[in-house]
């Protein structure tokens, strides 16, 4: 059905004006969330590279390792090390994502050079000087 009287125009416009005041806080708080998560993601991914390479490391204290000595022995360990590795971070055995993400600052971050002056005393450099999207850190206080 066609509205030809623009009533529903005016009642879509209406809704858009209450509903970009309610948006604001909505966007602040998808704002926080969308912070967490990269929080979260970072924690996650740090989680299972480090059991990846604890496995990689448990594995090469065997004398012959796990797939002989073959062409393909190494592959197939990487292979290994990298699903137990997921697994383990994947169920959370080790923990560590939850530790990270208690030590992590949620969204807020400095660039090194700004961490660098701070510590050495001086002045931090200009924004301009910086570039915060190659080098930037979570700010320690």
């Amino acid at each position: 059905m066609i509205d030809n009287n623009f009533d529903g125009l005016t009642r879509a416009r209406e809704a858009g004006i209450d509903a970009g005041i309610g948006g604001l806080r909505k966007a602040d708080q998808l704002k926080a969330r969308m912070q967490n998560a990269g929080v979260d993601k970072v924690a996650r991914e740090f989680e299972r590279l480090f059991a990846s390479m604890l496995v990689k490391e448990m594995r090469a204290t065997l004398q012959d390792g796990m797939f002989g000595k073959g062409a393909g022995s190494d592959t197939y360990g990487a292979w290994f090390d990298e699903h137990i590795g997921a697994s383990l971070a994947d169920t959370g055995a080790l923990d560590m994502a939850g530790i990270l993400r208690a030590g992590l600052p949620q969204g807020e971050v400095i660039s090194a050079e700004t961490l660098e002056a701070e510590r050495k005393g001086e002045a931090p450099p200009a924004d301009d000087e910086v570039d915060t999207a190659a080098d930037a850190r979570p700010l320690e206080r």
